[in-house]
C-alpha cells in the first residue's frame, strides 16, 4: 500500500502510462501529501491493530451456515425474472415530491 501510495507521488512517478496526462506531475512535495501520508499510516496501524478481532469475526461468520435462496425467499427476498425491463430498474415509487425519475432510472432534481 505506501509502495504504491508513494509510486503516484514521486518525482518520476511509476505505474502503467496510458495518457499524456500520465507525464504531467509536481516538481515538489506538497504540504498535503504529508497530511495524507500521516493518515494512510494511521489507518494501516489501526488495520493491524484489527487483525486478530478481524481473524476472530472472520471464523464467527464462516462457523455459521450459508443462507440459501430459499431461505432468503421465504423471508420474503424476491429476483427479477428477466423478463420485465420494469424489474431491472430501480423502484423510486417512494421518491420525494420534488425529485425527477426522468434520467434512465436515476433520482434527481427536477428544475423545471
Amino acid at each position: 500500500m505506501l509502495r504504491s501510495w508513494f509510486g503516484y507521488r514521486k518525482a518520476e512517478p511509476g505505474g502503467k502510462k496510458s495518457s499524456p496526462l500520465d507525464d504531467v506531475h509536481v516538481s515538489s512535495w506538497p504540504p498535503e501529501w504529508t497530511s495524507e501520508l500521516l493518515d494512510l499510516l494511521s489507518v494501516l496501524t489501526r488495520l493491524v491493530g484489527l487483525e486478530e478481532a478481524q481473524v476472530e469475526l472472520l471464523d464467527e461468520i464462516m462457523s455459521v451456515s450459508l443462507a440459501s435462496r430459499d431461505m432468503l425467499a421465504s423471508a420474503g427476498a424476491v429476483w427479477p425474472d428477466g423478463t420485465k425491463d420494469s424489474q431491472r430498474r430501480p423502484d423510486y415509487s417512494s421518491a420525494q415530491p420534488g425529485f425527477d425519475e426522468g434520467d434512465e432510472g436515476q433520482l434527481g432534481f427536477s428544475f423545471t
